[in-house]
C-alpha cells in the first residue's frame, strides 16, 4: 500500500509539470489502483504558505465517508473522528491528527456512516457528535471523548445523507438539520430528540448542508446542495 501511494504521490506533480501522456496514464494508473485497496487513508495536510505538506497518516479499516473535528475538553488537543462504512458495517473512530496512531476511541454503530456534527452540550460544554446513519435512517448522539452507547436517537425516517448544527437565534437552543433520501430537510433538537420541528420539501436528494448567517438581519441560513441539477438551494 505505501509504494502504490508514493509512486502515485511522486508521479503527479511530473505529470503536471511535464504534461507527458505517458506520465499521465501511469499516474492515473497508480491512483486508480490505490483507490480500490481495502484500506482508507486520512492525511492532515500543511495549510500554509508553504504548501500541501503531509503531517500525519491515519489509517482506517474502511473507506472513510465524513470527517469532523473537536477538541478534548480535558487536555486541549484536537481529535479528529472519521466515520466509515462498507456495505453494511460502519463505525466512528477517533484519532489524534497530530501524533496519528490507533483509534483512542471507537464507536461501533452498526452501520454506514454518511455524516458527521459536533456540537456542544449545552448544559455541561461537553463535546457531542452526531453520526447520521445512512442505512439505518437515525442519527445518534455520542459523547466523543469517552465513546460507548448513543446518549440519543433520532429516527430521521430515511438514509441520511447530511448533518448541519445550527442556533435557533429565538432561542439560543441547538438546532440539527439533516437531509434524507426522502428530498426532506428535517431539523431537530440534537439534545431532547423526538420529532422533527421543522421539515424542508426540496424537491430533490441533498447530499451536503451548510449554515451561514445573513449579514443584513443575522438569521441562520441553510444552503443545499442538489444530488442532480447541479444547483445549490438557500
Amino acid at each position: 500500500v505505501p509504494l502504490i501511494e508514493q509512486l502515485w504521490q511522486r508521479l503527479m506533480p511530473r505529470a503536471d509539470a511535464e504534461s507527458s501522456p505517458a506520465a499521465q496514464r501511469l499516474a492515473e494508473d497508480a491512483k486508480r489502483a490505490a483507490s480500490k485497496l481495502p484500506l482508507s487513508t486520512v492525511w492532515p495536510m500543511g495549510l500554509t504558505a508553504a504548501g500541501g505538506a503531509e503531517r500525519c497518516r491515519i489509517e482506517a479499516p474502511r473507506e472513510v465517508k465524513c470527517l469532523a473535528t473537536f477538541v478534548d475538553p480535558a487536555t486541549g488537543e484536537p481529535r479528529v473522528a472519521c466515520g466509515t462504512g462498507d456495505h453494511m458495517r460502519g463505525d466512528v473512530r477517533v484519532f489524534d491528527p497530530i501524533t496519528g496512531g490507533a483509534a483512542l476511541v471507537v464507536i461501533d454503530v452498526g452501520s454506514e456512516v454518511k455524516a458527521l456534527a459536533v456540537f456542544k452540550d449545552a448544559a455541561t460544554g461537553e463535546p457531542r457528535l452526531a453520526c447520521g446513519l445512512f442505512w439505518d435512517g437515525k442519527v445518534l448522539i455520542f459523547d466523543p471523548v469517552a465513546g460507548g452507547e448513543a446518549l440519543l436517537v433520532i429516527d430521521v425516517g430515511g438514509e441520511v445523507k447530511a448533518l448541519v448544527v445550527f442556533e435557533d437565534p429565538a432561542t439560543g437552543a441547538l438546532r440539527l438539520a439533516c437531509s434524507s433520501d426522502d428530498w426532506k430537510v428535517r431539523v431537530f433538537d440534537p439534545v431532547a430528540g423526538g420529532e422533527a420541528l421543522l421539515v424542508l420539501e426540496i424537491g430533490d436528494e441533498v447530499n451536503a448542508l451548510a449554515v451561514f448567517k445573513d449579514p443584513a438581519t443575522g438569521a441562520p441560513r441553510l444552503a443545499c446542495a442538489w444530488t442532480s441539477g447541479e444547483k445549490v438551494l438557500v
